[in-house]
């Protein structure tokens, strides 16, 4: 996955969503037209199927009147390729003869025998359309081969199941084009968003490193003083709250992977584990490591380490003192895999939320944080192809980073 962080990822499904949606409706719709064709054709074949049967019925039965003779001629237009057959019965229903239009006899004994045994006059058996006339002293089948009609109808689902692909394969290109004018506006808001972090951060360095200055050139001369010393306490908040959020413009605007080199990620955790170390004794915390040896990924060695040491500060602020911090890093399955572990529980209904920009667990805590440096590593970690996850167990947090080879 790109390193544009969770931004990218809502847009992306944003644009997965709307796709899916623009396109299942038009398919629906061209579902809709192509089954509603086969029905239609499908219903005209077989009312062809009988018109043309009752009229070869008509014919064979030899009653219509010389006055008839010219809509003869027009129902005998009706008739289809099919073969048709006349089975003669007497009057107990027994078949005594069998003619045929063409010269193929498609008709078995069994078959004629099973026809004239049908107690519907109208029907169909074993693909054979049948109509009879019958008269107290006997009468006829009139029997039509129907091979030609599925033959047909065949054609017309092949015909119709291309046609349907037709305009599914249309609907995907208008539905992807309407996908992207629809999704343009919420890119558009999402750039603007993101650059007006970049610049309000950049506007606001100069007049926050004035006022650090014009602090200590007053510390310089009333020094003790607690107004002096809360300005420069907010002054070097305000400072980190704005790195953070440049960062995170950087990371969200540019994917660094072409210039990324081949990294000693053990060399990298060993030094800031070193470092933080300090900080560690400051809070009465150990710090207990586990670094396997000639570990290396690819990335950008400032922000891998910044990685680290954001995962670091984390355990250290969220455990209480004489408590244990434990770093551990290894290979598995052409990963690197750090995790760094805690005591402290978190909520489960907290965990998913670890990672979202200015999310806090601990507001009424006295420390200073804006929620943003698990978000700084969830965006470092994605920007280089890994994965990052947070849970918590038995009274023990833990925070996992995989990062391919």
């Amino acid at each position: 996955m790109s390193g544009m962080s969770a931004r990218h990822d809502s847009l992306e499904k944003l644009r997965h969503t709307v796709f899916l949606a623009t396109f299942l409706s038009m398919a629906s719709v061209a579902l809709v037209l192509t089954l509603s064709f086969c029905v239609l054709g499908t219903s005209g074949y077989h009312e062809r199927a009988w018109l043309s049967l009752l009229t070869y019925s008509r014919l064979s039965d030899q009653s219509l009147s010389d006055d008839d003779a010219q809509n003869e001629t027009m129902l005998g237009s009706l008739l289809s390729d099919s073969d048709f057959a006349v089975i003669g019965v007497d009057a107990k229903g027994k078949p005594t003869s069998t003619s045929y239009s063409q010269d193929r006899n498609f008709l078995s004994k069994k078959d004629v025998e099973a026809i004239t045994s049908q107690e519907s006059t109208d029907g169909m058996w074993n693909g054979y359309l049948y109509h009879s006339e019958m008269t107290p002293w006997g009468g006829f089948y009139a029997v039509m081969d129907t091979t030609p009609l599925r033959k047909a109808l065949a054609g017309l689902y092949a015909s119709s199941s291309l046609l349907f692909l037709c305009l599914c394969g249309v609907m995907f290109a208008i539905a992807r084009k309407l996908t992207m004018v629809i999704v343009r506006p919420a890119e558009d808001a999402l750039l603007q968003q993101k650059q007006l972090a970049a610049d309000l951060s950049h506007e606001l360095k100069t007049p926050l490193a004035a006022i650090r200055a014009n602090a200590d050139l007053l510390e310089a001369k009333y020094e003790g003083s607690r107004e002096l010393d809360a300005i420069q306490s907010e002054t070097e908040s305000m400072a980190n709250l704005i790195g953070d959020l440049l960062t995170l413009a950087k990371l969200d605007e540019v994917d660094e992977r072409a210039s990324f080199t081949s990294l000693d990620f053990s060399a990298i955790t060993a030094d800031v584990c070193m470092v933080m170390d300090a900080l560690l004794e400051e809070r009465a915390q150990k710090l207990e490591t586990h670094i396997e040896a000639d570990v290396r990924i690819k990335g950008e060695k400032r922000h891998i380490q910044h990685l680290v040491s954001i995962l670091m500060e984390n355990a250290a602020t969220h455990s209480p003192k004489g408590s244990t911090v434990v770093v551990t890093l290894a290979e598995h399955k052409n990963k690197a895999v750090l995790t760094v572990e805690n005591p402290g529980d978190i909520k489960p209904e907290e965990l998913s939320h670890l990672f979202d920009r200015f999310y806090q667990t601990d507001k009424e805590s006295g420390e200073r944080n804006f929620g943003l440096g698990l978000a700084i590593a969830k965006s470092i970690t994605e920007s280089h192809g890994g994965s990052i996850e947070a849970g918590s167990q038995d009274g023990k947090t833990r925070f996992t980073v995989r990062l391919p080879q």
